[in-house]
């Protein structure tokens, strides 16, 4: 009876040793599953943040002339104010206006129009500091912020802007469709909306249309050294 349990319970023992075994294999086996399911989801996770992080690009990037377009420029602007209402820091909005656009569009076709305003993105990225932002506001027509900055330092910056620009060879210029810019500039002032300075340096702008084109143009009563225009 004594030698009839001991071979029982050896074989008993075997068992558990071998169910023990099976049951570490398949737990190490799920535990690789779940490893592997776990990178898995930890992929997708980071596909998706980076399609995410495209998507939000692309939805505030101007796709002709790969400028932050006004969706983009908007929200700049509105932290742009929120500094200067708490820590004073001012800044200046200018307007920039291709100068007879359509003219450019029927003289050599929407193609080469499209490569005018290209190359005046290009001319903004290249003339601003990088705390400014230049964007495309709508059709032939830019924003600028310059932060931080006086009248004096903004105004030198818009002309090199503007002298940049009808300088620049284009493919579509001619004496009937020149490329040229005009640039009305204001600077916020205090009690200020975003609406009122844009709608000074939009004024700005018109005004500056209607001396000639092709300059850059102060609101009213500002201007370096206190000259207008």
């Amino acid at each position: 009876g004594l030698v009839l349990n001991r071979r029982r319970r050896r074989r008993a023992e075997a068992a558990l040793e071998a169910l023990n075994a099976s049951l570490e294999e398949r737990v190490s086996e799920r535990t690789r599953e779940l490893h592997q399911a776990n990178e898995a989801l930890q992929d997708a996770k980071e596909a998706l943040e980076c399609l995410n992080a495209s998507l939000e690009q692309l939805s505030r990037t101007d796709s002709l002339t790969g400028l932050p377009n006004r969706r983009h420029a908007e929200e700049f602007l509105s932290d742009a104010l929120a500094r200067f209402r708490r820590y004073g820091q001012g800044f200046v909005v200018a307007v920039a206006d291709v100068d007879h656009f359509k003219r450019v569009n029927d003289a050599c076709g929407h193609e080469a129009g499209d490569g005018v305003l290209r190359e005046i993105a290009r001319i903004l990225v290249a003339g601003v500091r990088e705390c400014d932002l230049a964007a495309r506001w709508g059709g032939e027509e830019f924003v600028l912020l310059l932060p931080q900055t006086d009248i004096a330092g903004a105004s030198a910056l818009l002309e090199r802007i503007r002298q940049a620009i009808a300088a620049a060879v284009h493919g579509c210029a001619t004496p009937l469709a020149p490329v040229t810019a005009t640039i009305g500039a204001a600077e916020i002032r205090p009690g200020e909306r975003l609406d009122d300075v844009i709608r000074r340096a939009d004024e700005a702008l018109y005004t500056g249309k209607a001396q000639g084109r092709n300059r850059v143009v102060w609101d009213a009563g500002e201007g370096p050294e206190g000259v207008v225009g």
